[in-house]
């Protein structure tokens, strides 16, 4: 279907709509996983927005190209695509860009194993998504900080430290945000989402044992059932002193 409207586009000469579809071409080659492919369309529309002059689209085909190096694990060049989209989306006014670029960034310092970047990062996206609105972005930004801050948990169990204290505190830091976003996840039907948040609440169980992990769980907005079936899934779950 995009590429038949692609080729009417290209008839009729509306670049716009030219730009548009090169870049919808591209996002479904993404999905595919034929990431080459998904990057020589993207490339095509983020020229083609370029040429036209349209900011707002410049940014979010500069946004769809950094996604693409970031799965292919090219976070630096990723990092590049998704800061130059920011500036546009800022200069331009355009906030749900900012939000999502914003979090991006956050996703990529997560990955280059700097987490406590990464929820700066995410803080303000979560901000500008709660600013506008776009509950979404609000429930995937909440469980991208909670997994942040469970990474800053996991690189904080090491031997040589102090870790008690601090790593508990950093999983009940996590499930305030994991939780809620579980709960928002599930309600709109996010698919991955889900899935990313059970698995940081996992390591918050192992962390805190079960009956602290339910307590904390329930206080955060869940239910005492689901919190004790979560708990029960983590065999390996031991308390701290």
């Amino acid at each position: 279907c995009h590429e038949e409207a692609l080729a009417i586009h290209r008839e009729v000469g509306y670049h716009p709509g030219v730009a548009a579809a090169l870049g919808n071409v591209g996002n479904i080659y993404s999905t595919k996983g034929e990431l080459d492919k998904a990057l020589t369309y993207l490339e095509k529309a983020l020229a083609m927005e370029r040429e036209i002059g349209y900011r707002p689209g410049v940014a979010n085909q500069l946004g769809n190209i950094g996604n693409i190096y970031s799965t292919r694990g090219e976070l630096d060049k990723a990092l590049e695509y998704y800061e130059e989209a920011l500036t546009i989306d800022r200069e331009v006014g355009y906030q749900p860009g900012v939000a999502k670029h914003i979090g991006n960034i956050g996703l990529i310092y997560s990955l280059k194993g700097e987490p406590e970047r990464a929820v700066m990062y995410c803080m303000e996206a979560l901000a500008t998504y709660r600013e506008i609105g776009y509950q979404p972005g609000v429930a995937s930004t909440l469980g991208n900080i909670g997994n942040a801050y469970v990474w800053i948990m996991k690189i904080a169990v090491q031997p040589e430290a102090a870790r008690n204290r601090e790593v508990a505190g950093l999983a009940q830091k996590a499930i305030e945000y994991l939780v809620p976003a579980l709960g928002m996840l599930l309600q709109m039907g996010i698919a991955d989402g889900p899935k990313q948040c059970l698995w940081g609440l996992g390591e918050c169980c192992e962390v805190l044992g079960r009956v602290r992990f339910v307590t904390l769980c329930v206080k955060a907005g869940m239910s005492e059932e689901k919190a004790k079936e979560l708990a029960e899934a983590r065999p390996g779950a031991t308390e701290y002193s």
